[in-house]
């Protein structure tokens, strides 16, 4: 499985009440909590309604943190990255 790591966040240009998510599948890269429950925490919030990508084609869910180094928490989500239907 590959797997893509949360790499940053941005206000969406179109709905700036919106969050757009930039992945990277690269685990050095990827933005990190520093406590497992924190990590876990914002896993929580994504997983409740999924990450829409490309045009609401793709739809993220099931995300994980796991620890990079002592007191860095990274989160991703594993693929393969299937089209919704």
């Amino acid at each position: 499985m590959r797997k893509a790591y949360i790499f940053d966040r941005e206000p969406n240009k179109t709905n700036p009440s919106m969050v757009d998510y930039i992945f990277d599948s690269r685990a050095r890269y990827a933005m990190s909590w520093r406590t497992k429950d924190d990590g876990d925490i914002f896993c929580d919030l994504v997983n409740r309604d999924g990450i829409l990508l490309q045009d609401r084609h793709y739809l993220l869910q099931d995300f994980r943190s796991e620890e990079r180094t002592p007191g860095e928490f990274i989160v991703y989500c594993e693929g393969p990255f299937a089209p919704q239907m």
